[in-house]
C-alpha cells in the first residue's frame, strides 16, 4: 500500500484522501536474496494524468 490508501478488513483498498490513483512497481530484495517484484498503489493529489487527453463537453 502506499501513501492515502488504507487496507480494511476483509483486505479491500480503499482511498482516505481525493486525488488520482496510482500505480507503481518496485523490485525489492527479500531476507533470503532473492528479488521479488511488489506492486504499490497510492493517491496523488492536485495531479493531472500526462497519457491521457483531457475531454471537453460539448453543451
Amino acid at each position: 500500500l502506499g501513501k492515502g490508501v488504507m487496507q480494511g478488513k476483509d483486505h479491500t483498498i480503499f482511498a482516505v484522501i481525493d486525488g488520482f490513483v496510482k500505480f507503481t512497481e518496485k523490485q525489492i530484495i527479500r531476507f533470503n536474496g532473492n528479488k521479488k517484484k511488489v506492486k504499490f498503489v497510492s493517491i496523488e493529489k492536485e495531479k493531472i494524468p500526462q497519457n491521457q487527453p483531457q475531454k471537453e463537453t460539448v453543451k
